[in-house]
């Protein structure tokens, strides 16, 4: 059995819906499917923990850290090969979800000028330009 490699369409297609979803910070509807019928929507949303006596339990708070930066190491350059693509994308996702909460890279904006600046090559150029001169 062969395995069929996506199309250039497809692949242009899954970059930019993964950048338009980080964009709009993947927000999705929420399901309002009752899977186990009782009554309540699927994966919780009943009420908060509570003590018997029907105060909220005590919860240690943890300390906002004073100097947040950047961890691990960002995707190599996407050159434009084809069966690299998935591979980049899902690191450079990966690198950005380790890094929320650090300063500069919560804006969307930003996370996509950061994934376009590491898409470089004769493959990929015009279609970086267009992306940029899209987002402007």
């Amino acid at each position: 059995m062969g395995s069929s490699q996506p199309t250039e369409g497809q692949i242009h297609a899954s970059i930019v819906n993964a950048f338009q979803r980080r964009l709009q910070g993947n927000r999705q509807p929420p399901d309002d499917n009752d899977d186990d019928g009782d009554g309540r929507p699927p994966g919780g949303g009943g009420p908060p923990d509570q003590e018997p006596d029907g105060h909220m339990q005590d919860h240690v708070p943890i300390p906002p850290a004073l100097e947040i930066r950047a961890m691990g190491s960002l995707s190599r350059i996407f050159d434009g090969d084809r069966t690299k693509a998935e591979a980049f994308l899902t690191k450079f996702l990966g690198y950005l979800m380790l890094n929320h909460g650090v300063p500069g890279l919560e804006s969307p904006i930003r996370q996509v000028a950061l994934a376009l600046m590491l898409i470089k090559g004769e493959k990929v150029d015009l279609w970086v330009k267009n992306m940029i001169d899209t987002i402007r």
